[in-house]
């Protein structure tokens, strides 16, 4: 048979594709050895999202959060972090909360990293509840560490500088403790060195300074100790150093700091650092972006350097020793975008309105605890916390203010001297971004306005401590994400405002000091905290207030209650006129830290066996028979009251009980 050339060859094609089929990598998938230390990788892990529930087949490549190289086909990435990231709020104490709904979790187990010893890069961001082994030199292509939040325990392996080729290693928010190993100076390639937020202890290493490649030092919020190397200028290339939160002390030349190396971020707060700031300097710093010298020992005036400082976008100056006048060229700063003066001796006033940018991602300006004075000044638009509290200021809350003070998350202007009415502006139109407000401790008069009912994003309001007069207005019931209302110390009158009842995430509800009368709703068992001394409250106690759960703290002060973010359980109804029988029920509050039923008309002799009580105040009523044994019992007691009763018998005796004084 002849061979015909003119007829078209349609089976070359088909041959050629399947030599390439045969030869390429592309169609043997992922590497065979690479797809089985992932799936010994996910062995070791729980996994309660299904998030590798992909990691199955052939090509590994294709399974959700890996990546492989374009040419080699290798595993070059594995990213296991949480694809729903926490959200932040701030409390009434300007401390950030969680808001997030779930938890931040992507796995548990020990995690072997040897199987991933022919990875080029890898991210690992799960939880490890594990420590780092020794194994991890295997991995000798990896170039980024990355364990952010992986519960991780144990100390730094030594063998981790065999790493040769790392550039990043991220091991923040884990528990990591013991030293940072000198040898870590092996990492010549290393460019960020971030392990914020662990156990650490000991000096920052002085071979830290040979890491000539090193961007980033983030050593916050540890146990270090010692001081800052003197070498650490040589590091030509760094930009960011962070060492918050430690113990490290030493006076430092910030002026030598600032002109030997271009850093964009330094932060030395709250340690035992001087820092030292009396030369003047050099040149302007474009680049330096953040600058954080809470309690550094600063002294004397705002130091003027900070106007060379013009890409400035946040300034913590607090918890110093500061006096003086704010200079105008704080307020110049075209991009500062968070400024915390709060805590130092700041005198003098401020200009008639104030401007910091939206850059930061929570814009603030806090210049609370100082001895600033004059009218307020009109705040900034759409910030993040605006805080003047326990300061000076006198004059009314204007209207123009009070519109504006609507765009603010977080808003503290308690402990001046401001008068005059809480201006009906405040919340007035429907677009509103406040979620607490503390006007508490002023000279406030007249009744609060019910234009409050549009502070609909409203999480605390604190009015406590003023001179406000008539009842609570019932369209505050409009607030519905309310947790905590403190009403305390001032003129109000009126029934209960039974409007709380449909408040259903209300927790803390202090009325105490004022001219409520009436009796106490059975609904009022649906809170928390619950505070009515010194009204006039009247009747019997609801059996319902024994679903009360969490605390306040008195021990036989009255203490103000400013920070409601963390607390136990408690009920406050002395210096009423309620009578009755104490609740048997409420013996049985075994996690009710406190209980002040002082100056009533209650009678009986059953107080219970409240097991978690440290403060227990019935003191000026008609209680009779004898002292409960089981008082005796209660170990965290620790202030008992029983004067001015009808009690009788003998004082009982215990180890515990022998200690009360």
């Amino acid at each position: 048979m002849e061979l015909n050339l003119n007829r078209p060859l349609v089976f070359v094609p088909l041959l050629l594709c399947l030599i390439f089929f045969i030869q390429s990598p592309t169609a043997l998938c992922c590497h065979e050895n690479e797809r089985t230390s992932l799936l010994t990788l996910k062995s070791f892990l729980t996994d309660p999202s299904n998030r590798l529930s992909s990691w199955q087949g052939k090509n590994c490549c294709n399974w959700h959060r890996i990546h492989c190289s374009n040419d080699s086909l290798h595993v070059v990435s594995l990213d296991l972090r949480n694809p729903d990231p926490e959200t932040f709020v701030r409390n009434v104490a300007s401390a950030v909360l969680s808001t997030s709904s779930q938890s931040v979790t992507a796995g548990n187990g020990t995690l072997g990293l040897h199987i991933i010893d022919k990875f080029e890069l890898v991210e690992w961001l799960t939880e490890v509840n594990g420590s780092i082994p020794s194994s991890i030199t295997n991995a000798s292509s990896l170039v980024s560490l990355d364990m952010l939040g992986c519960a991780i325990q144990g100390s730094l392996p030594a063998s981790i500088s065999n790493l040769s080729r790392l550039q990043k290693l991220e091991l923040n928010h884990n528990n990591i403790a013991g030293f940072i190993p000198p040898s870590i100076s092996k990492l010549k390639k290393l460019q960020i060195l971030s392990l914020t937020q662990n156990n650490l202890q000991g000096f920052i290493p002085e071979s830290t300074c040979e890491m000539s490649s090193l961007q980033q030092i983030n050593l916050g919020r540890n146990n270090l100790t010692g001081t800052i190397p003197s070498c650490i200028g040589k590091l030509r290339n760094l930009q960011k150093f962070h060492i918050s939160g430690n113990s490290v002390g030493g006076s430092v030349s910030l002026i030598s700091l600032l002109n030997e190396l271009n850093l964009t971020w330094i932060s030395l707060s709250a340690n035992n650092i001087t820092a030292e700031v009396d030369v003047k300097l050099v040149r302007p710093k474009f680049g330096l972006q953040i600058l954080a010298l809470k309690s550094c020992n600063l002294q004397g005036h705002i130091p003027t350097f900070i106007c060379n400082l013009p890409q400035l976008v946040a300034l913590d100056l607090s918890h110093n020793n500061l006096r003086g006048a704010i200079p105008s060229f704080i307020f110049e700063l075209q991009n500062l975008s968070y400024l915390d003066l709060s805590k130092n001796n700041l005198q003098g006033t401020l200009p008639p309105s104030l401007n910091i940018t939206l850059q930061f991602a929570f814009p603030t300006l806090n210049l609370a605890n100082n001895k600033l004075q004059g009218h307020l000044p009109l705040p900034p638009q759409k910030i993040g916390v605006f805080d003047l509290s326990y300061n000076n200021f006198t004059g009314a809350i204007s209207d123009e203010i009070g519109q504006a003070l609507c765009s603010i998350g977080y808003v503290s202007l308690s402990d001046n001297k401001l008068s005059g009415s809480i201006p009906s502006s405040m919340c007035a139109n429907t677009h509103n971004s406040m979620m607490h407000l503390d006007l508490s401790n002023n000279e406030l008069l007249e009744t609060i306005p019910s234009s409050l009912q549009y502070c609909n994003s409203l999480i605390s309001l604190n009015l406590a401590m003023n001179s406000l007069t008539g009842n609570i207005p019932h369209e505050l019931e409009r607030m519905k994400n309310l947790k905590t209302v403190l009403l305390d110390g001032n003129a109000l009158n009126g029934t209960f405002p039974t409007f709380i009842q449909q408040l259903q995430d209300l927790e803390v509800l202090n009325l105490g000091n004022n001219k409520f009368g009436g009796s106490i709703p059975n609904f009022i068992g649906t809170l928390k905290i619950v505070v009515l001394r010194s009204n006039e409250f009247s009747g019997s106690i609801p059996e319902e207030i024994t679903r009360v759960e969490l605390q306040i703290v008195t021990k036989g002060t009255t203490q103000r209650l400013e920070l409601v973010y963390s607390y136990n359980s408690g009920i406050d109804l002395s210096c009423n006129f309620l009578e009755g029988n104490i609740p048997l029920e409420m013996g049985l509050l075994k996690g009710l830290a406190v209980l002040n039923l002082a100056y009533n008309h209650f009678y009986g002799k059953s107080i219970g066996s409240m097991r978690g009580l440290e403060s227990l105040d019935l003191s000026f009523n008609k209680v009779f028979g004898d002292i409960p044994m089981s008082l005796t019992s209660i170990d965290p007691l620790g202030y008992l009251n029983l004067s001015y009763n009808n009690l009788s018998g003998t004082i009982p005796r215990g180890n515990h009980f022998d200690t009360l004084v």
